[in-house]
């Protein structure tokens, strides 16, 4: 949960005058979290099967569920799965803007374990994933607290005022 606390950095706080902006925004902070915890299920979900030849090998990684044969694949997958929908989901509820972007985020999240086979920046790779988590929180509720339409960034009446 690395990055759980990155992703709640750019959340407003609430304003306690205006009780509908205050369920709206934890309404979106709901969301937020449930996106963010499937998104890295996912990101490390597709890390387990797609090193599990690898972590075979190393006597460290060897005692983990999927090459110790704890789980099969076929259940690292099933999870994969549900995990990219429930995240898709929960981008749905936040704008559409993130909805179109969430499979973009997790492209990267499931190549993410490749490029430690090519490239020696692959630490630098997962620091970028990590970033996504504020920039991911932004784009969620952007539309709630500056009334930005998502994807012309043209200024609407803004819930506060």
């Amino acid at each position: 949960m690395d990055a759980l606390p990155a992703h709640l950095c750019p959340r407003p706080t609430p304003r306690h005058d205006h009780p509908a902006l205050c369920a709206v925004l934890q309404r979106a902070a709901s969301f937020l979290s449930i996106a963010m915890i499937f998104a890295r299920t996912l990101g490390m979900t597709a890390n387990r099967v797609i090193d599990r030849h690898i972590d075979s090998k190393n006597p460290r990684n060897a005692v983990r569920h999927l090459p110790a044969g704890k789980l099969s694949v076929i259940d690292m997958k099933t999870m994969a799965v549900v995990s990219l929908g429930m995240f898709l989901v929960a981008a749905y509820q936040l704008n559409m803007l993130s909805l179109v972007l969430a499979p973009v985020a997790a492209a990267y999240l499931i190549f993410y374990p490749y490029t430690k086979r090519f490239t020696w920046t692959a630490n630098l790779l997962l620091g970028i994933a990590l970033s996504m988590a504020p920039i991911a929180a932004w784009i969620g509720i952007i539309k709630l607290c500056l009334g930005i339409n998502s994807f012309n960034f043209s200024q609407t009446k803004r819930p506060c005022d």
